[in-house]
């Protein structure tokens, strides 16, 4: 295997808009075929024959939708809860009052902006995969009025804002260079009739001027089949990794994105309520909590300090600091310097320590405590784990949930013995 298929195997496997139907909605007879590409511009409800109006391939992908029905379902359950779900709902919102946490492992909610870069036919090819990864479909026992949660989480669609902008930026952070080479090539070829002929095949030809349809044209199902074929491919193996990459993320982030009430409106629809580590007695308050973590004595955060600052904090903690002016840095004397808190380095630092030795750790994650766990995936994997817990082996065969905080994997509970086999084990009594 060349260096090049190597680089790309590595970094690939480092990832293992319109409400529900209403009353303006014409369903369609049930038995009668459908055309998925004449989808419910409005309300994206297959099963319908309202007029698509004239508009774009982005348009119809839903780029411009006045509300994406991930809003409409975030918004009815916050304001209107229906008949029959009024306790569940309670349970949550009192679950919600007591998961205190820390701000950054509560979520953000929608970005103000997106910094990820891709073009505006490259998001068109990505929002055209989401859609086919998460499609929209006619939920079981199909009626116009009062939908279930299960019924709008069958209608909701990974094409929808902001899956695919969320998307782009996390790949955009945690690919290695190669691999987001590759996804935008893949994505530019697709935003492009004749790239998208070359990857599709026969699926984009037409019959109608100009004969070929690019891949954001294609129905759902055939741009599944298209996707089916690539997951499946061994002639090129990139777009076997592009397939790879694009269908993590976009899993992973519609079933673990929040919004500012660090709820994901998906998550009642299949019964998935995020745990809490320990339920605050009803009797405790925010004063009442402990202002002081177990290790503020020695832990200096350096995202809070400046140049002036740091010097000064340092030596609060016990240490001699020297400026070198010649070099422009700080000169920190101690016995030990153990990068990272994990099991090894922290067990290396309390040993030489207890020994008498001044020992300096140090760790590029946060300092959380146990009181700042929220449970929240998305948030908790982003400032929890290393490279948002998309870290893997070379050959993609398992992932490495490896700890990026203070503590390092033993905060994360990540940890692996094997047995030895009895004769090595022997071996090493003698």
């Amino acid at each position: 295997m060349s260096s090049f298929s190597q680089k790309i195997t590595a970094a690939c496997a480092r990832f293992a808009v319109a409400g529900p139907p209403d009353s303006l909605c014409v369903p369609v007879q049930p038995g009668l075929p459908v055309d998925p590409a004449s989808s419910c511009y409005k309300h994206r409800f297959r099963h319908c024959v309202c007029p698509l109006p004239p508009s774009s391939t982005s348009s119809q992908l839903g780029s411009r939708r006045p509300r994406s029905i991930i809003q409409e379902l975030s918004l009815r359950l916050r304001t209107v809860p229906r008949q029959g779900s009024q306790a569940a709902m309670g349970a949550a919102g009192e679950e919600q009052a007591t998961r205190r946490g820390h701000p950054l492992l509560r979520g953000v909610g929608k970005r103000d902006r997106y910094t990820h870069g891709f073009s505006a036919s490259q998001m068109a090819a990505l929002t055209a995969l989401c859609g086919a990864f998460v499609p929209s479909l006619p939920p079981p026992g199909h009626q116009n009025q009062n939908c279930s949660q299960k019924e709008e989480f069958f209608l909701a669609s990974g094409g929808e804002p902001p899956v695919p902008d969320e998307v782009a930026e996390l790949m955009s952070r945690m690919c290695l260079p190669e691999a987001l080479a590759l996804v935008r090539t893949v994505l530019w070829l697709l935003g492009t009739r004749l790239g998208s002929l070359a990857l599709c095949g026969a699926l984009c030809l037409s019959w109608r001027f100009p004969f070929v349809r690019g891949f954001t044209e294609l129905p759902v199902e055939e741009r599944e089949g298209a996707m089916r074929r690539w997951s499946r491919q061994t002639v090129l193996p990139p777009l076997r990794m592009f397939f790879l990459v694009t269908k993590v993320f976009c899993l992973y982030v519609f079933y673990s994105m929040t919004d500012e009430k660090s709820e994901n409106p998906h998550w009642r629809a299949i019964g998935y309520s995020p745990p809490t580590d320990e339920a605050a007695p009803e009797e405790e308050d925010e004063e009442s909590l402990p202002k002081k973590r177990p290790l503020d004595d020695g832990v200096v955060e350096t995202v809070s300090e400046t140049d002036a600052s740091l010097p000064a904090s340092l030596r609060k903690k016990g240490l001699t600091v020297s400026d070198d002016s010649a070099r422009n840095t700080c000169v920190v004397e101690c016995d030990a310097v153990v990068v990272g808190s994990g099991c090894g380095g922290g067990v290396a630092a309390a040993v030489l320590a207890a020994a008498g030795y001044k020992v300096l750790v140090i760790e590029k994650g946060s300092y959380f405590t146990s009181r700042d766990y929220t449970g929240l995936e998305g948030p908790s994997m982003a400032h929890l784990y290393e490279s948002g817990g998309f870290v893997s082996t070379l050959s993609g065969s398992a992932l490495i949930l490896a700890g990026a905080t203070v503590g390092g994997g033993s905060a994360v509970n990540w940890s692996a013995c094997i047995r030895n086999p009895r004769r090595r084990a022997r071996g090493v009594g003698r």
